[in-house]
Formats: structure tokens, sequence, C-alpha cells
């Protein structure tokens, strides 16, 4: 198991912690809401950002590899950036827009049932996009520790 997390620690760490949230969600909805539904294992939106867990673990595993002066650290830091910022500003924008096409769809429709499904995901607050992060350090520094 060593040798395996060793060889592939850049795609298999990132990969566990992107499970570790997405099951993180189940929970947190299911105490907090009683929401109990399997279907947020792959559902995007809620806490914790799940998109900021996996950049941030592989910056994590870059940094613990391959030091914070390096090429590769500094992209995947620039990445992070720009998927939290997207997690908390751009990805709002469409849930508000997802809204708003909700809203209308039954005037615009005049009532004749709607052949399509409208998801709907606000984005992430940045206490999701904090916690996504915290996760996204964690789970590489145990796993470094463990093995």
């Amino acid at each position: 198991m060593r040798q395996f997390l060793s060889s592939y620690a850049y795609f298999v760490i990132p990969i566990l912690a992107w499970i570790i949230a997405q099951v993180c969600k189940i929970f947190i909805k299911g105490i907090f809401e009683k929401d109990w539904n399997w279907r947020y294992i792959y559902r995007s939106g809620g806490m914790p950002s799940a998109h900021t867990t996996v950049i941030i673990s592989l910056c994590t595993v870059l940094a613990y590899r391959l030091g914070t002066q390096s090429p590769e650290f500094g992209i995947a830091c620039i990445l992070a950036a720009i998927v939290m910022y997207d997690a908390m500003n751009v990805r709002h924008a469409v849930g508000e827009h997802s809204q708003a096409i909700r809203m209308m769809l039954p005037k615009v429709l005049k009532g004749k049932p709607a052949h399509m499904i409208i998801h709907q995901s606000n984005g992430h607050t940045p206490a999701e996009v904090f916690a996504g992060f915290f996760i996204g350090v964690i789970v590489p520094v145990l796993v470094f520790i463990v093995t």
C-alpha cells in the first residue's frame, strides 16, 4: 500500500480527499437537515466544497513532495485560486440564473408540463470553501504521517 501511495500520490490522495468531502456532505445534510440522501455523494454544492478539497489536496501533495518553490506547486496554487473563486462567485451567479429560470418556466409554458429538470446549485459560501480547504490539507498530511 505504501508503494502504491508513493507511486500515485498525486492522483490517489486528491481522489481520497474528494471521497471524504463527498461523504461529509451526506452526514452534514443528514445531521443538520435530516436529509439522508446518498445522491449527495456525486452532487456539487454544499458543505464542504469538494472542488476546493481536491485542488488543495493536490497543492499539499506537491508542496510535500516537490517543495513550495517548485513550478508545479505554483501552477497548482494558481489553479486553486481559480477554483475557489469560481466556487464562490461564478457558480453562485449560475445558481441565481437557474432559480430565475425555474420561476419563469411555468409562465413561459403556460401550465404545460415541462420535460426538463433544472438542477439548482447555489455555489459555495466562504465557510464551505474554507471547510474544503481544511479537508484538502488534513487528508494528505494524515496520509503522509500514516505511510
